[in-house]
């Protein structure tokens, strides 16, 4: 056999290899989640909880650390970062363990007042509120282990997740238990979670992203970027037409460092509608606010409107 037959056999072996590593690493990165809407508001004398929805999943994030001889290389960015991404492609991002699913309730606390800086979210929900199976069970509470526990202090929003493992005992649905009033609210799972797939080409966000002081602040960078479809994503279809785009226009160099969320109902012709008041900067000078009008569609926050603080 010739010499440039064995490097084409070498080098199809190589090939095929690499292929077949590639097609399992990719592997490695897909992962299902199932969420349920549930769009509940409950009003408490001190907060407001919004109960956003449930997200079933069976896998644990591992975390993903770059090495330390990437970064001492002292590349230039954009090559850098193509290496990172290859290095991220080619690794074990999640632990699936598909006999013990998990389940989160993600919630929206919104704190009245200014801020709730020194609010610790256990403490402020302590006998108020709690969540259980629809069919009770011996072991029929749902744990509070929130994403974020205390309010950052620039908004009066804390994000928080009740997690439990999921059983057959959660097929039935959940109750949320208003303690204080002594009411319930029922989600009976009458309808089928909706699955999504991610991979390493369509990754999951993070849960930052749902947030609705985000959600303004990322409008209003990509507005500044001229990135107009990723502004429209922000804004509920029904109202891109009639939004006020004349003031986006006139603060595009704003700069949000205050948020301030609120619940008040009707607003024009919308039910359930949500106020965000921001303060912040336009080249170093103060302006006193923003206030931007949502609604939460299919567990996703929208804007409605936009008006300034005369």
């Amino acid at each position: 056999m010739s010499i440039k037959k064995k490097l084409f056999m070498i080098l199809t072996v190589v090939l095929i290899i690499w292929l077949l590593l590639t097609v399992f690493f990719y592997y490695q990165h897909q992962i299902y989640v199932e969420s349920y809407d549930i769009g509940e508001y409950i009003e408490f004398d001190e907060f407001g909880v919004f109960v956003n929805n449930i997200e079933k999943y069976n896998y644990e994030n591992r975390g993903f650390n770059y090495p330390d001889f990437l970064l001492e290389l002292g590349l230039p960015g954009e090559f850098n970062q193509i290496i990172m991404n290859i290095w991220y492609f080619y690794s074990f991002p999640y632990e699936v363990d598909k006999a013990n699913p998990k389940f989160d309730i993600n919630c929206e606390v919104i704190v009245h007042g200014e801020y709730g800086t020194s609010v610790d979210v256990r403490d402020l929900l302590e006998g108020k509120l709690d969540f259980q199976y629809i069919d009770t069970l011996s072991d029929s509470i749902i744990y509070l282990a929130g994403t974020s526990i205390t309010a950052s202090s620039n908004q009066n929003t804390i994000q928080l997740t009740y997690s439990k493992e999921w059983n057959d005992s959660l097929s039935g649905g959940i109750t949320i238990v208003d303690l204080v009033d002594d009411k319930e609210y029922e989600v009976d799972f009458s309808l089928p979670f909706t699955r999504v797939r991610y991979d390493y080409f369509n990754r999951r966000a993070e849960h930052k992203q749902d947030y609705s002081s985000f959600i303004i602040s990322d409008m209003l960078r990509s507005y500044k970027k001229g990135d107009r479809s990723t502004v429209e994503s922000y804004i509920s279809t029904e109202h891109i037409e009639t939004f006020s785009w004349n003031i986006l226009d006139r603060y595009s160099q704003f700069f949000p460092e205050e948020f301030i969320f609120s619940y008040i109902g009707q607003y024009k012709e919308n039910d359930g509608v949500f106020m965000m008041k921001t303060g912040g900067y336009i080249e170093g000078e103060s302006i006193d606010e923003l206030t931007f009008y949502m609604i939460n569609d299919n567990s996703k926050w929208q804007i409605i409107d936009i008006s300034v603080l005369n």
